[in-house]
């Protein structure tokens, strides 16, 4: 602000980034709404370390869409397989064969490295169809229902 700057320069977007993270979580934390117990000890190193880096793999190497989920998901947690372009953690949430979304128990969750990253709450795969069946066919443009199911 003492430059008359409202946001931060790019080249020190990801430190301003870590460090106001790193100021929510404590006040998640201190406000009891934190849902990684136990706290870390260092956050502003835990959100650093939790943040987006991009790396980018070997787009020519993709999962086909027929594989088997377990086959795929066994390779990743091997460290075998196609590689991907998200770190750890968060390809249980982007990469298709793998994500389970709100579908993850709390231990998943933990073990995984995903826990603050979805909704508080454990559905079972049948609630999540039941939903998704739901509201498709609440929709009438196909275009829009097609689109539902590209997310």
């Amino acid at each position: 602000l003492d430059s008359g700057k409202i946001y931060p320069s790019i080249s020190n977007l990801r430190e301003v980034s870590c460090k106001v993270a790193a100021r929510v979580a404590e006040c998640a934390y201190s406000m009891g709404v934190a849902t990684r117990d136990p706290k870390p000890s260092d956050l502003p190193s835990f959100v650093e370390q939790m943040m987006y880096k991009p790396a980018y793999g070997d787009p020519t190497h993709p999962v086909e869409f027929g594989a088997d989920r377990r086959q795929v998901q066994q390779n990743l947690l091997v460290g075998g397989g196609p590689p991907y372009l998200f770190p750890d953690s968060l390809k249980y949430l982007n990469v298709p064969q793998l994500a389970k979304h709100t579908a993850f128990t709390m231990e998943e969750r933990r073990a995984l490295g995903i826990d603050g990253l979805l909704p508080p709450i454990v559905e079972d795969l049948d609630t999540r169809v039941r939903r998704w069946t739901e509201a498709l066919s609440t929709e009438s443009d196909s275009l829009k229902k097609y689109m539902m199911l590209a997310q």
